[in-house]
């Protein structure tokens, strides 16, 4: 009772805001309602709160702020997001043409719709550097909300935490990658942010760290220390590298402080478990190995896509019983891809693939150009600089986190995707003109 009328109250302020302030706080509360779903579905306390349709309102309000304050709007470019209207528009021709299982294919394509408007949103909405500085501050404020929710909601399924976070992201494996993604934003924040940021931000990464621990999951441990990896490699000097080593000093304590036995366990399998034959690799990969190799033979057989949704609906006719999951209510079992490209060119096709690909190498080189640009203006360890890196270690988590998961129809990975185009368009702009504005050094 106590969450419904802390969510109610958040949520109000935040219409409010959003209505007589500006979309910026559209922007906010919708991020509110991703982490915090009001749905009994995903949150028990969701049976407190008044029957309205949430789901509309939310986001409702977030444009009709945008109509009210037009003039508060910015001029970026969409840039990326083209390419995903593109990617969004070719899976509804896939859907309607070729789907194996057209409920289902409608249900995603709807989604990323979703996705395509959230996005356009975000890039009008965020116009300058502080507003995006303030976002990225509210995604790690707001993401502490799944402690509460995990010690509300959670359940075990053999020692690790399910049914906590976002409609699309409840799983362990999917709440993980999401979590290490986020983790990242909080570098500029500890290193170079306002006081009141460092401590606010201090106290809730031993939340976040206790939370992935909880899920007990290996891929958003392995995605995370090949962030750190890419930003040692691509993107550290001398400064950058002493800054990445001071995170790492702020985590690695933390986590295993929190790690219980189990999760430890389950870690070194990495490092010691039998690689000798073909079974034990795929046990090693929960089945995942098995899972690829079913996947591309559906791929040999649909080419050109199989709608969304196609992958698990097919899985059954290409998958041996022991690798299905079977749910209560279900007539057969299924197989998620555990792979976001697998998926993509199972479900989109070769085209599709390529069109996704696209909006990855674009995010990735848009990052780092803006990474050059700033180290160009002469503000290596500013907080801008350790802010673009930031973006650039979350949205690798992310990708090397959905080669072990699918993260397609997962919204916070467009949400990066949208947070690149405007921290670029913003650098950029800092170049175009001699005016000192919000990237100078002083930052």
């Amino acid at each position: 009772m106590l969450i419904a009328g802390y969510f109610i109250i958040v949520t109000l302020i935040g219409y409010f805001l959003a209505l007589s302030k500006g979309p910026i706080w559209g922007a906010v509360i919708y991020m509110f309602f991703y982490f915090m779903p009001p749905f009994v579905e995903f949150n028990w306390w969701a049976q407190y709160l008044p029957d309205l349709k949430w789901g509309y309102i939310t986001p409702g309000v977030w444009l009709a702020s945008v109509i009210i304050h037009k003039n508060k709007l910015s001029s970026h470019k969409l840039s990326t997001a083209y390419w995903v209207i593109g990617f969004y528009i070719y899976t509804l021709i896939i859907t309607y043409a070729l789907a194996v299982d057209l409920e289902n294919a409608k249900i995603y394509s709807q989604m990323l719709f979703v996705y395509c408007i959230v996005m356009v949103l975000n890039i009008k909405t965020i116009f300058k550097f502080e507003q995006l500085r303030f976002i990225v501050f509210m995604i790690i404020v707001i993401s502490a909300n799944l402690f509460i929710t995990t010690y509300g909601e959670g359940s075990f399924d053999s020692g690790r935490l399910n049914n906590v976070g976002p409609g699309d992201a409840n799983g362990s494996n999917e709440l993980g990658v999401l979590l290490v993604s986020i983790l990242p934003f909080m570098i500029p924040f500890i290193i170079k942010g306002k006081m009141f940021e460092r401590l606010i931000c201090l106290m809730i990464l031993p939340v976040l760290v206790n939370v992935i621990t909880m899920t007990v999951s290996r891929g958003a441990v392995v995605a995370l220390l090949f962030s750190v990896f890419y930003a040692f490699i691509v993107l550290g000097n001398r400064k950058i590298k002493k800054y990445i080593l001071i995170s790492i000093v702020c985590i690695v304590p933390a986590f295993v402080l929190l790690a219980d036995d189990g999760y430890m366990k389950r870690i070194s399998t990495l490092w010691n478990a039998d690689t000798s034959s073909e079974a034990a690799m795929n046990d090693l990969s929960s089945g995942r190995t098995e899972t690829w190799k079913d996947g591309y033979k559906m791929l040999q057989d649909h080419p050109l896509g199989t709608g969304p949704g196609g992958f698990r609906a097919l899985s059954r006719f290409y998958m041996d019983e022991n690798n299905l999951t079977y749910k209560y209510g279900m007539e057969y079992g299924v197989r998620a891809a555990h792979n976001s490209f697998l998926l993509v060119l199972v479900e989109q096709g070769y085209i599709g693939f390529i069109i996704f690909l696209i909006i990855c190498v674009m995010t990735l080189y848009k990052l780092f150009k803006s990474y050059r640009t700033i180290k160009k203006l002469g503000m290596s360890g500013s907080f801008i600089d350790l802010f673009i890196i930031s973006l650039n270690m979350s949205f690798v988590c992310t990708l090397f986190g959905g080669a072990f998961n699918s993260r397609v129809y997962y919204e916070f990975f467009w949400w990066q995707v949208a947070l690149t185009v405007v921290a670029s368009s913003i650098v950029a702009k800092e170049i175009s003109t001699d005016v000192k504005g919000p990237l100078s050094p002083a930052i």
